[in-house]
Parts: structure tokens; sequence; C-alpha cells
């Protein structure tokens, strides 16, 4: 089984991988297909016409399509169909975006895919027998004359190179170009040919603009061509990451599955159970001198029972000294947490007493008390000390009492003085009341309406009169511009040496009017 794969590679099918061999450098590569990701097996394969992509059909049951690019060798989409195919005997690619699959047994079914979309178009039975068959896609007449179809990295490349030496495809390069990448080629050699010149041009600014034109094809090719590559490796990349999370994924089931069995063989090692019954609890058993005494029995020897003893002692001691220090621990864990406790009661009782010392107000003479205390001095407790203090305290009261009798006048005093203001507001309030009301009914409503009917109609027949006033002197300027005209018509019609006195004194006195 062999292929070409977009003008670019041959493709050669060997069961379980497949060989790409490079039309431009010889330069061989193999992609492996032997893993569901990327296929298992080639029972037959197609490539792109102009596309750098390989499709090839699974040698296997229930097998899938499967799309890879050239050079990436990624896997581009996988076409399952219906599941109902049992094997492929031959792929097709049409000029577009198709892919048209021939089935074996048992019904020999024609498939189109529309492979970039993963999606199956149709399927139809052929009614042929025999697997020796091979599928032929007509080309399109409209596709083949569309330059931009040409989607292949070396083909841009080597037209570019074309463009710049002006060489055909028999005398540069060993890439074979398309018909339309020839077409385009002879269509830029009748372009460039010195019949088509500009008239007036010079021969030489024809060259040079033929050369700077061919300079932009060049550039615009390649940076085609540059595109391609993007795309190709993006699409690489893409692949490259899908299949690197498909193996991380494998890699963390397998790496689980590892962990699962290390634990099942450690328990099994450590938590081995053998159990050991003496019938009856005896250890020792009645020798009746017969082989059949030791059928159901476990003979063991006196040292091995007084070595297993003395394990079991000894575990039994580490056991209980683990109890031991077990309780101990839970002890101490207690009785810390007991002083946590304790701890925060006391801090709860204090931040009590702070509140209750912050809320408490200190007195003058308390403050004087502590003031004499922290000096160090005594309190004078003596009859005269405490006949002053009381002297003096009711001179303080005293004073206090008239300050406030003081205050207490001078604010029964403004009250009063806001009082009088008050009624002499009030009164002036009724009298404004009693003159508005005499006012209102000494006023005339219906003379008030006839003055102000009257004085809009004045106003109306004001503004009326000018309206018609600046009408007038409108229309008589019209007419005094219209009989000017005539007056001149008249002269270009009748010349005469002399105008009319009339006109002219008319015509003088409206000027002077102006």
């Amino acid at each position: 089984m062999a292929c070409v794969v977009g003008n670019v590679a041959v493709a050669f099918g060997l069961g379980g991988h497949i060989l790409f061999v490079n039309l431009k450098t010889s330069q061989k590569t193999y992609y492996l297909a032997d893993s569901a990701p990327a296929g298992n097996g080639v029972a037959c394969l197609t490539g792109h016409k102009l596309f750098p992509v390989l499709a090839f059909a699974e040698r296997c049951v229930n097998p899938r399509l499967v799309l890879i690019s050239y050079p990436a060798n990624a896997v581009l989409s996988i076409l399952e169909g219906d599941q109902m195919e049992r094997s492929y005997i031959a792929l097709c690619f049409s000029e577009s975006e198709l892919l048209v699959a021939l089935t074996g047994v048992p019904d020999y079914s024609l498939e189109v895919y529309a492979w970039r979309s993963k999606e199956l178009l149709c399927k139809k039975p052929t009614g042929i027998f025999s697997d020796q068959q091979r599928l032929v896609c007509s080309p399109s007449t409209t596709f083949a004359t569309q330059l931009r179809s040409i989607v292949t990295v070396s083909v841009f490349q080597d037209l570019a190179k074309r463009i710049v030496a002006k060489k055909t495809a028999g005398t540069h390069g060993n890439l074979l170009l398309p018909k339309e990448c020839l077409d385009y080629l002879t269509h830029c050699e009748t372009l460039d040919q010195q019949s088509n010149c500009p008239a007036g041009m010079d021969g030489s600014l024809w060259q040079t603009l033929i050369k700077m034109r061919r300079i932009k094809i060049e550039s615009e090719f390649r940076l085609k061509s540059c595109e391609l590559m993007l795309s190709d490796a993006e699409a690489a990349i893409g692949a490259f990451q899908r299949e690197i999370t498909s193996k991380r994924n494998i890699l963390a089931g397998l790496e689980q599955n590892l962990e699962q069995l290390q634990h099942e063989k450690f328990e099994d090692a450590t938590n081995r159970t053998v159990q050991l019954v003496m019938k009856r609890g005896w250890i020792e058993i009645q020798q009746t001198g017969r082989e059949s005494d030791f059928e159901r029995c476990v003979l063991i020897h006196r040292s091995d029972v007084e070595d297993i003893n003395a394990i079991i002692r000894r575990a039994g001691s580490k056991k209980l000294n683990a109890m031991v220090n077990a309780a101990m621990f839970r002890r101490k864990i207690i009785y810390q947490e007991w002083e946590h406790r304790a701890l925060k009661l006391q801090l709860r009782d204090l931040r009590d007493q702070l509140a209750t010392v912050e809320k408490c107000k200190i007195t003058k003479e308390v403050q004087s008390w502590l003031k004499m205390k922290g000096m160090r001095r005594t309190e004078d407790l003596s009859q005269v000390a405490l006949e002053k203090k009381i002297r003096n305290a009711i001179q303080n009261e005293e004073e206090m009492l008239q300050e406030l009798k003081k205050s207490l006048e001078d604010i029964e005093l403004r009250i009063n003085t806001k009082r009088r203001e008050n009624k002499a507001l009030d009164q002036q309030t009724r009298t404004l009341n009693i003159d508005v009301t005499e006012q209102h009914l000494q006023r005339d409503t219906e003379l008030e309406q006839t003055e102000q009917k009257a004085t809009q109609d004045r106003m109306a027949a004001i503004v009326e009169r000018a309206r018609l006033v600046r009408l007038v002197q409108a229309q008589h300027t019209q007419i005094l511009e219209l009989g000017t005209m005539l007056e001149l018509q008249r002269l270009k019609t009748y010349p005469t040496l002399t105008a009319s006195t009339s006109v002219m004194t008319h015509n003088a006195h409206h000027l002077l009017s102006n």
C-alpha cells in the first residue's frame, strides 16, 4: 500500500506502522499505529492531493478512520462512523474536504465523511462482492482554477523561488507543481512581456517595476507558507498536548493501581492471620503408637513454644506500656484543656473588672484623697478642719445656687421679652389681615378684567399696525425697484439722452427717505 501525501511525501503502509519518504530531501520517518489513540494497525491508506494529510483505516474489529498530518505525524481527527463497519478495503480524498471510504463484508458500502467536522454525510451500499477495489474521485474544474486552494508549505516556497528566479518547473527545483501554479507562472511571464509596458515608460523602469512586483509576490507566498507552517505547528502542538494529557491520565491510573497493589501487599504481609486450634484445649496428644495419632495435629518443639510464649509476654508488656503512655497522654491533654478553660474564665473576670473600673466615676474628693495618699500625707480630721470644710462646702453650694438663680432670672426676662414681641407681631398680623380684607371688599374685579382686556386689545392693535406698516413699506420698496427696472429696460430698448424728470425726482426722494 502506497500513496502520495500533498505532493510532499510518499507513504507506505507496513502492517503496524507507516513509512513516509520526503520527495525533496528523501528523509524517512515512521508513524507507529500500535495503540488506541494512534490507531490499531493499517488496513488501507490514502493521501490528500493538496494538503499534507494522510488517512488510514485500522486493522481490527470495528475499525476507525484516523487522519494524521505530515511531517508532524500528529493525529488530526478520528472518524468512527456508525460503529457497524467490519473492515475497510479502500479510501480516497476528494479535492474538497471530503473523505470517501469503501467498507468490506458484508454490505460493501460507500461512506462519505466531512473529515474536518468528523461528520458522516451519507452511507450507501454498492452491491459489489469483491475486495479488489480502488476508489478514485473526479477532479473539480472550479476548484482547480483557484490558486488559493493550494495550501502546502513546500508548494508556496518553491513557487516563491521560481517567481524571483523566473524559471519554470523543469529548470528549478525537484518538486512537481500543480497545474494551477504552472498556469500562474505562465500568466506572470505574460504580464512581464514588453508589449504590456505602458506607453511613455522607459524599458529600465519597466524592468525595475517587474522586479519589484515579483519581489512582492515572493513575499506574499513566503508569508502564506509561514502561516501554513504556523497552523501545522499549532495543530501538532494541540495533538501532542492531547496525547500528553491522555498519557498523564494513563500514568495517574497506573500509579493509583500500583499504590493499591502495594497497600494490599503490605496488608497481606503484616496482617496475615494464622489460627492454630487445639482440640479441647489439649496441647499434648495421646500416643497409641500409630501414625493416625498425628493426622489432625501440629507438632511443635518445646523450645519453640517457650520462644513463642516469651515473644507473647514481650508483646504484652509493650502493649501495656503503650496503653499506660496513652492514658497518661490523655490525662495530660485533659489537664491542659482544664487549665485553658480556667485561664479563659479568669481572663473574662479580669475584663469584667476592667469594664467596671472604667465605668466608675472618681469625684474630686476621692482624687484629692488619692493625691494626698500618693504624697504620703494624712488628712486632718480635727473639729476645726471639719467645720472649715463644711463652711467651704456650704459657701460653694450657695455660690452655685446664686448663679443658678441669676441665670433663671435672665431666662425669665428673655421669655417675657419674647412674649411681648410675639404679642406685637400678633397685633401687626391682625391689622394686616383687616387691611387685606378691606382691600378685597373694595376691589372691583369686573372693572379690572375690563381694563386688562382693553390693554390687551390696544397692544394687539399696535402690533397689527406695526406689521401692516412694515408690509406697506416692503411693498412700496418692491414697487420702486420694479419701476426702476422697467425704466432701465425701456432705456435699453429705446435709448434717450435724458431721463424722465419726475421719475428721477421720485427715486431721489425715495433714496433720501431711506
